[in-house]
């Protein structure tokens, strides 16, 4: 679910941001050690919060570029199922992101 708010300013420049909760889960994971393998240590669904900022600039009516703004951090960890060589937890914090943009419009 994203909530996004934005809008033109005048014919040339727009802004959107946007903001919403996400969830994830890890589907398959593996650990291959010397002596032996372990999988499926991480079972959990973990949540978290995504942010995000686009500015574009038109320079005509068919041509534009930007730069966008991302941003996620998990709001809870995900745990470790009890495995024999993993026990710690999974926490991003902090993942940011910029990147730029171009826009063809026929």
């Amino acid at each position: 679910m994203l909530f996004t708010l934005g809008g033109v300013f005048n014919s040339k420049y727009s802004l959107d941001f946007h903001i919403g909760p996400y969830a994830q889960k890890a589907t398959h994971d593996e650990f291959t050690y010397i002596d032996f393998r372990q999988k499926n240590v991480y079972t959990d669904w973990n949540y978290g919060l995504h942010i995000g900022l686009h500015f574009l600039y038109k320079i005509d009516e068919h041509i534009g570029f930007g730069v966008h703004y991302m941003g996620m951090s998990d709001l809870t960890t995900i745990e470790a199922s009890g495995g024999l060589a993993n026990p710690d937890k999974q926490l991003t914090e902090k993942q940011n992101s910029v990147g730029f943009s171009t826009q063809f419009s026929f």
